[in-house]
Parts: structure tokens; sequence; C-alpha cells
């Protein structure tokens, strides 16, 4: 007996009593059989026979509690509940029906449960599917007709009408391919492409078709969309065998397709018409973003997100020539010319300018390569990848290309201008370390100016300066710690034999490539010779540990530093050296009398306390005139060079005149200065040829007493000290 519940319609009733006379045609009758519908955990209608009204009660909230499990089989001892939820009357809802457990086994009940309710359902809906479906594909999608939310709505509408009976597949026209938009079928779902040939074509509109090699979807229902002479693809439905011999389905669908090809057709227009708008806007504003950034990773950054905007899911890689710097974090890379088919194809874009698009079969990768084309070159390669082997369109590739090219002249002027702003530098730098060379003739300050400008200039880690004479280099001091240290050794002195061989500068981006260099510290190398009237007056050396830290344009900047540089830098070479001729006494290579006199008075001012010592060599009238005076002029050298060796760097020690010789000692009280002058004396004695002797008078003053004491005071005392010495016997020293 059939039961209606609260809220049934007339209809609802009937299509019912379709749904239980097809299964008693199939099943026997038999004792405790009860077939229910329920929707929202509520019995609707139900159909019982021979159960009590207890155990109907029983078995009514059994099929409520499985109501959530769907398509699923259940038992308790007594019963066995098929349920399976459908589309009934356009809502879902779910068919239980419940048989003596020893009834049939399980197989032949969901055997008969999916062909009956099949029959019974799809037959009753598909005669005004077509019709219908506009309608509610036009809702799923919120009235948005494009060729995408239709295809999605389409799919939705099939899967709630026919769930795994009949599948749709929403083919797009892609060159000699067919693109899947989107699809129910599960073998479709793993592959984006049908070749357009597999479909056998029929001159109608709709057509049955045969797809071979597609799991059990082998037979197809085809609807062509079709516009006079364009052709867009194609809605491709497939069923289980039992469904497709259905020939009125056929017919149906031929009667009511009109509306539904109508439908995509507008769809596919409207989307490219919209597609193409926003690549217009998007072009419009990536080229207004480009040209007015001037840095360069942003201009690749950018483009970079347009891509990935416009082709979400693909992968975007910028390799770029070697002159740029890469960034691994943002997808930017150098070009790499290794031995590989990938590298070949972007080798070949690089050197032709042309799109190459590459298909990776062993990766399941499909690429395109685009060059990043300026006016004056090309600046690297844009690679778009899908693991999905998607594929563009040729307005896509148009687009891409644009986006590129557009890129590329984006880049061209960002390194147009850095180039400007680094000319403006170089020239600015070139400018001002003339000018400050120019204006200090002092050595010292003009080697630490320009090692300091150098190190700052170029990020060098050690800079060394040498002056050559004769082929001979001299290191100059103030030179970085590692030529302090090291000074000219086996490394230093290939670098000089390689600019004095072949007269021009060297450039090493990797030392350790070349020959001799193998173990060197420093790979980064550059030598510069500074020359004068086509004469080699000096080398340059810059360093750093990091291979290719210097770059061809930090060379070339270097070079012309030098250039601009040997002038001034030989200027302070010659005042320096006439400087020494003007202070330095030529015989005996020490200070003059008045740079002697010159010192102290700076000492009587500046400092606390001072010692002078003046000495005179003993009987030098009988080494004149007993070996000659050019052995007299040796003795005066031995004792000048011991007097330096006995003496600090800072002290001041000078000819007096003829034999007699003098030591200033900054800042050395009268008991130190007198332990020198004795050490002096005794240092004489023991190391001439011929041997000779010298007295010696020490002066001293304090700043208690500067008022005193003068340069001529400070002298007359160490005089009358040097006369006491002579007299008491010689080879002394007084105090």
């Amino acid at each position: 007996m059939i039961h209606a519940h609260e809220g049934v319609t007339s209809s609802e009733y009937q299509t019912f009593v379709k749904v239980v006379n097809q299964l008693l045609l199939h099943i026997p009758l038999t004792p405790s059989m009860a077939i229910l519908l329920i929707q929202d955990s509520t019995l609707k209608i139900s159909y019982d026979r021979g159960i009590s009204p207890e155990i109907k009660l029983t078995i009514q909230n059994k099929c409520i509690d499985l109501e959530k499990k769907k398509d699923s089989i259940s038992l308790d001892g007594t019963f066995e509940y098929m349920v399976k939820e459908i589309l009934y009357e356009g809502e879902l809802s779910t068919l239980c029906i419940v048989f003596p457990e020893q009834l049939w086994n399980t197989f032949e009940k969901q055997t008969v449960l999916k062909s009956l309710t099949d029959e019974v359902l799809i037959t009753s809906q598909h005669e005004s599917f077509l019709e219908e479906a506009t309608t509610k594909i036009l809702k799923q999608t919120n009235y948005r007709i494009d060729w995408t939310s239709l295809a999605d709505g389409l799919v939705d509408v099939v899967k709630n009408t026919y769930y795994q009976t009949v599948s749709v597949t929403i083919l797009e026209k892609v060159g000699t391919d067919l693109m899947i938009t989107a699809t129910t079928n599960e073998v479709f779902q793993n592959t984006d492409f049908v070749p357009i040939t597999t479909i056998k074509q029929k001159n109608s509109r709709v057509f049955y078709t045969i797809i071979k090699n597609v799991g059990s979807f082998q037979h197809f229902l085809a609807i062509a969309l079709k516009k006079d002479s364009a052709f867009y693809g194609y809605l491709l439905f497939g069923s289980s065998p039992s469904f497709t011999r259905d020939q009125s389905f056929l017919r149906k669908i031929e009667k009511h397709s009109n509306d539904m090809i109508e439908l995509f057709i507008q769809g596919y227009e409207l989307e490219k018409a919209q597609y193409h708008s926003r690549n217009q806007d998007l072009l419009l504003q990536v080229t207004k973003k480009l040209h007015s950034s001037m840095n360069i990773g942003e201009v690749l950054n950018d483009i970079i997100e347009v891509i990935k905007d416009v082709f979400p899911g693909f992968s975007v890689k910028v390799m770029l020539s070697h002159e740029w710097q890469g960034d691994e974090s943002m997808n930017i890379y150098l070009l790499n010319y290794r031995d590989n088919e990938e590298n070949k194809t972007v080798e070949k874009v690089y050197l032709t300018g042309t799109i190459e698009i590459d298909v990776n079969e062993k990766h399941n990768k499909k690429s395109v390569y685009v060059p990043l084309r300026g006016r004056q070159g090309i600046y690297g390669v844009l690679e778009i990848s899908s693991l999905q082997q998607q594929f563009f369109t040729k307005s896509e590739l148009s687009f891409i290309e644009l986006l590129a090219d557009i890129g590329g002249n984006a880049f061209e002027n960002t390194e147009l201008y850095q180039q400007s702003q680094r000319l403006i530098h170089d020239l600015q730098l070139i400018n001002e370390m003339s000018q400050e060379i120019n204006s200090n003739l002092k050595m010292s300050d003009t080697v630490h100016f320009i090692i300091s400008q150098i190190v700052d200039s170029f990020h060098a880690e050690e800079v060394g300066i040498l002056m050559m004479n004769d082929n001979q280099a001299t290191l100059i001091k103030g030179s970085t710690t590692y030529f302090e240290k090291q000074g000219i050794n086996e490394y230093i002195d290939r670098l000089i034999k390689k600019v004095i061989e072949e007269q021009e500068a060297v450039y090493l981006g990797d030392s350790r490539k070349e020959r001799g260099f193998e173990s060197f510290d420093y790979q980064s190398i550059l030598a510069i010779p500074m020359k004068r009237m086509k004469e080699l007056k000096g080398i340059f050396i810059v360093m750093h540990k990091k291979p290719f830290h210097f770059s061809f344009d930090n060379f070339k900047l270097l070079r012309s530093l030098i250039h601009h540089c040997t002038l001034a830098f030989s200027n302070s070479i010659m005042h320096e050296e006439l400087e020494r001729l003007v202070i330095t006494d030529h015989l005996t290579g020490l200070y003059t009398r008045s740079y002697l006199d010159g010192q102290i008075e700076q000492s009587l001012a500046n400092d606390m306390k001072g010692t002078f010592l003046l000495l005179d060599i003993d009987n030098f009238k009988n080494i004149n005139d007993t070996f000659g005076h050019q052995v007299g002029d040796d003795i005066l050298k031995q004792v000048a060079q011991l007097m330096k060796d006995k003496t600090r760097a800072h002290d001041i020690v000078a000819r007096w005149g003829g034999e007699e010789l003098a030591i200033y000692l900054p800042r050395i009280d009268k008991e130190a200065g007198h332990l020198i002058a004795q050490r002096i004396v005794e240092s004489v004695a023991l190391h001439t040829e011929p041997k000779v002797t010298v007295s010696c008078g020490v002066a001293h003053w304090e700043a208690r007493n500067i008022d005193q004491i003068g340069v001529k005071t400070l002298v007359d005392q160490a005089d009358k000290a040097l006369y006491v010495a002579k007299n008491g016997g010689k080879n002394q020293v007084i105090s």
C-alpha cells in the first residue's frame, strides 16, 4: 500500500507510483518489503507490504538515519536496506528499499536497483532536459553568460540530474586540438586535450560518435558549436550503453539543442571579448607601470606577476644575459648555455629573437619561450610552463609576445637610465679624484685618498700601488694590509711581469683558472698600468677573494681613473722627491741642519721635553789625509747608518756640517737620551771600517724651563758638552 504524507504533490505521487511499479515488475512480491522516499529527514511517500505498524515505524526511523549515507547498503539482522540518493522532481531525495535479508544476493539487488531507478527517473527527466537546462545553468552561474561559467554550470546541472549515468564534457577548439574546459567524465579529467580527428564529425549539429580508448564511456552524443564558418567546440554527452541505445534521447536533444548552442556561442564570444578587453587594460596598466619604474628588479617582478594573473597555474621564469644579476627567490636566473635540450631552446630564442614552444614528454611539461626584446638588443628569455599540458591559443601567444616586448623595452629604458646614472657617477668620481689629487701634492695623502676611493667605489679588499724604475717595482707605502705584509711575492711578481710584457691592463675574473694562480686566495684581480709618455711609471693592483667580483664596467672605470690620476700621481712623486732633496743631505741621506732646526722648534712648541745629541767623528782629518776623501765620505755614510739603526723612525737624524752629526729625540728625557748616545758611540767604535770613534755632547729641555730654552740655547749646551768630551779623551758621551 502507498502512503502519501503531508506536502506531497500529485506529480510527486505519480512519479513514485511509476518507480514502485517498475520495481515490482523486476522484484517478486514478497512479504516484509518496503519502498520509502525521504527528503530532508522527513518521510514523504512510502510503500509497504506485509509489515506490522511497529516494524514499519522501526524501518522508517532506520531509513531516515541512513539518509546521510547516500548510496549504501546496511543490514540489521532482519532487513537489508538499500539507499540511493536521487534527484526527484527537481529536489535531492533519498530512495530507501527494504528487503528481507534472505532475498537474493547483494550484487543482484544493486544491479536491479541501479537499472530501475535509472530507467524510471532518467526517462522522465531527459525529455525536458535541454529546455530546462538553460534556465538552470543561468541560475547556477548567477546569469553570467561567459564560456567558462556556462561550462561549469552545465557540469553541475548534469551532475544533479543524471549523477553517474550521464557525463558531459565541454570542449573548446584550440589549434588542431580540443581543449577540455570542464567535464564530469573521470577519464577526461586526467588530460587537457582531445585531438579533433578522434571525433567523427557528421554534417548535422547533433550526432553520435565513438571515441576509442576512453574507458567505459566510448559512445558519445556530440553537439557541435558552430556559427557560420566559425567552429568553437563541442558539448559531448556520454552514457552507459543501455542509455545510448535510447534513440528518443537523441531526438529530444536534436529538437531542443538550438537554444543551448546559441547560449554557448554567445558565452564564447563574450568571454573572448572580455578576455581581449582585459588584456588591453592590463597591457595599458603594465606599460604605464613599467615605464614609470627605473628599477630592473621591479620591472621583472611586474612582468612575472601579470603573466601569473593572466595565466593562473602556470610557472614563470626569467633568464637574463650574463651582464645582469639573478635572483632565484623571484624566479630570475642567468642564461646557462649547458649542453641540454631545454637550454638549446633558450639559446635559440635568445640568439634569434623568435618564440619557441617546447614539449618535454619526460617531465610531462609544455613550455613557451619568449625573447625580452628591446630596440637595441635582446636582454633575456621569458619561460612560461605548465605541468598540465595546457596550450596557448594564437591570441594568447600574441599577448605574451606583446607583454614581453613591452617588458624588453622597459628593461632597455631602465638599463639606459642606469647606464646614464653610472656614467654621471663615474664622471663625478673621476672629477673629484682629479681635483683632490691635483690640490694636494703630498705623496702620503695622495696614496691614502686614492686607495680609500678605490676601496669605497669598487668594494675592493686589497689595493696595492707599485712604482716602476727600470722595470723594477717598488711597493708604495700606504698600500693595504696584504701588500704591506706580503710585499712583492710570487703572485704579485707574475702580475707585474704580465703587465710589463703586454703593456696593457690585466683583468682576471677567476684567477684560479690562470696558470700560476691556481692556489691564489684572491680570484678577482685588476692590474692597471700607469703610463706617462708611453713609459710605464707604475701599476695599480686591485683584488677581491670572490670570483667575478669586479664587473667589466668596474674595470673600464678604474682604467679611466688611473689614466686621469697618472699625471697628478707623477707630480706628487716628483714633488715628494724634490722636497726630500731639499731637506736631505745628498751624501749621507740624513736630514739637513735647517730641517732639524725646524723640527726642534715644533717640538719646543708642542712637546713636554726633548733631548739633543751633537756628535763629531774623532780625528776625521787624519782619515782624509791617510785614506783619501772618498774613504772619508764612506765613513760618514757608515756612521750615519749606525745612527739611524739606533734611533726610532720619528727621531730626527741630521748632518750638522762637515764631520759633525746631530740627533733630536722628541719626548725623551735626559737619562734615556744619554743611553741612546752611549749605544751609538759604542756601535761606531765596533762597526766602522776603517775604525773610527765619535764624541757626543747631550743637551736636554723640559717644559718647566721652556722660557729659558730655544734652539740656539739647546745647541750651545750640546756643543759645550761635546767640547768637554773631545778634550777629555774622545770616544765618550758628556751630558
